[in-house]
């Protein structure tokens, strides 16, 4: 099938604890590392320790609050024919968020039928480096809310810092969506 570039909002990160204990990490050595080294905004997400993994939750009211307004600037902008099968499938979802539906704005997201308003679970992982003197490395799974899914297939590897470089300038022409800032330009597929 291929793997494809994709923009979506990251709604959900997982860290297993045993890539923790191998790093000697804390939960807090983590967070920091995400804020450092990945941009993550981390006051826009809660936090829930279990036994095998660290949790990150995008905040219900940040995606509620916000998620309509960001959308209403970021998907006229990724896709300008006002005819297209995407622009379809984005005014269901702005439909849905002006009339307070968001929960089935999330089912649709969830039954991942609309092409421009998924969940991904595809996405490559992220990495961070933790420890003082050899750093190790710590996976971080995510569960992405795909707004954006290109059409090109990538065909080359390796291309993190463009993807970071990326991110910056889109969450920079966003600047005024709090959410844009939970936004993460990955390899999907």
């Amino acid at each position: 099938m291929g793997q494809f570039l994709a923009i979506g909002l990251i709604c959900e990160a997982e860290v297993a604890r045993v890539y923790m204990n191998n790093a000697k990490a804390t939960v807090s050595d983590v967070i920091d590392e995400m804020q450092k080294s990945q941009d993550y905004d981390m006051s826009m997400y809660d936090v829930a320790e279990q036994s095998d993994i660290v949790k990150f939750t995008l905040k219900k009211e940040i995606l509620q609050n916000n998620l309509y307004s960001f959308l209403r600037e970021f998907y006229p902008f990724i896709y300008p024919d006002a005819n297209s099968e995407y622009s379809e499938n984005y005014q269901k979802i702005f439909d849905l968020l002006e009339t307070d539906k968001f929960d089935e704005c999330m089912n649709i997201a969830e039954n991942r039928g609309n092409m421009a308003f998924r969940f991904d679970y595809y996405a490559e992982p992220q990495f961070i480096y933790v420890g003082k003197t050899f750093k190790n490395s710590i996976r971080i799974e995510t569960k992405i809310l795909n707004l954006y899914y290109g059409n090109g297939k990538i065909v080359t590897e390796g291309i993190c810092d463009i993807e970071r470089i990326f991110e910056y300038c889109i969450r920079r022409l966003f600047k005024d969506q709090p959410v844009a800032q939970s936004l993460r330009l990955y390899i999907s597929g």
